[in-house]
């Protein structure tokens, strides 16, 4: 209802706006200062007064409406207000009577005679019990889900690396191409660097980057849950060291070991994102499967919780 009343407030506003727009106008129509009629015809002049009242009036009108809306939808607003107002204080009143009531009932279980009604004891340890397995299972859920979520923030850094080395091996491989063509035709490779080098070392230098953020969130995550599934200890520290720091300094001057090292690291990257996939899944699964075993605790904590409380009532002394 907020919303409508302020879009009505604004639907006044404009409406104000054009009828200070009419009133003006034809203000300049009756003092006779608008050029325009300096020299019309009488008639005209009567035509262009008789325009600018209609345009009048039809803005106060148009005012008076929007005042109207604005006016009800205000006092329709100050009404579902009050009786908000009113029905919050009804409802902490009853939170209050249900606290007190829950109160006298602890109270009153703990006597001698309560206490030693044989279903009291054995409702009170099984709410203890599903209460203990609901916290135990949600704290396993968290960690199997901020498992999860580091691994796949590193499936994504490993994506996006496979694709910039993607892209290197095809800039090397049109590069060897070309100094083939080139060495049949003048007998002579290509000397110096030329733009394919400079586009492939940029390639690879953002993959080591990406590979190596990687392998720091799995270990990172492998850390906090040392039952994580098998990932290779030598790929994570290649990863982690940067597996491609060999190759950016002392290869890239000869293309077909620049080549052959890319297409390894390419496979490397490839197993490491298959394993942490796996693992992904593992941790997933787990999550779902604790968050399970957390809703049906609470489902048996909240149906012990009910038994106990209708025992505690029955067991009242009638009025």
């Amino acid at each position: 209802m907020q919303q409508q009343l302020t879009s009505a407030q604004a639907s006044l506003s404009q409406a104000r706006v054009t009828q200070a727009k009419a009133q003006k106008d034809l203000q300049s129509l009756d003092s006779g200062l608008r050029p325009s009629n300096w020299f019309a015809s009488s008639a005209k002049k009567e035509g262009r007064a008789q325009a600018g009242q209609a345009a009048l009036d039809a803005a106060n009108a148009t005012v008076r409406q929007a005042e109207g809306v604005v006016a009800d939808m205000q006092s329709s607003l100050a009404h579902a207000q009050s009786e908000e107002a009113q029905l919050n204080g009804q409802a902490a009143l009853l939170q209050s009577l249900r606290a007190r009531r829950a109160s006298l009932l602890e109270a009153i279980s703990q006597s001698p005679s309560f206490a030693a009604h044989p279903g009291m004891a054995s409702l009170s340890a099984a709410i203890a019990a599903a209460r203990a397995d609901a916290a135990q299972n949600a704290g396993w859920a968290a960690q199997y889900a901020t498992a999860d979520a580091g691994l796949r923030r590193a499936l994504s850094l490993l994506q996006a690396a496979l694709q910039s080395l993607s892209g290197a091996r095809r800039v090397g491989t049109v590069g060897l191409v070309q100094d083939v063509r080139r060495r049949r035709r003048t007998g002579t490779s290509r000397g110096g660097p030329i733009t394919g080098d400079v586009i492939q070392m940029v390639q690879v230098r953002r993959a080591n980057g990406m590979v190596s953020q990687a392998a720091n969130e799995i270990l990172r995550v492998h850390a906090a849950l040392p039952t994580l599934p098998y990932v290779e200890p030598a790929l994570l520290r290649n990863a982690s060291a940067g597996i491609f720091a060999n190759m950016l300094v002392s290869s890239l001057a000869t293309q077909v070991l620049s080549q052959s090292r890319i297409v390894g690291s390419l496979r490397e990257v490839e197993r490491m994102e298959g394993q942490v996939s796996q693992c992904a899944g593992w941790t997933k699964a787990n999550a779902d499967a604790f968050r399970g075993r957390e809703a049906a605790a609470l489902s048996t904590l909240a149906a012990k919780t009910a038994e106990l409380e209708a025992l505690r009532l029955s067991l009242l002394p009638a009025n």
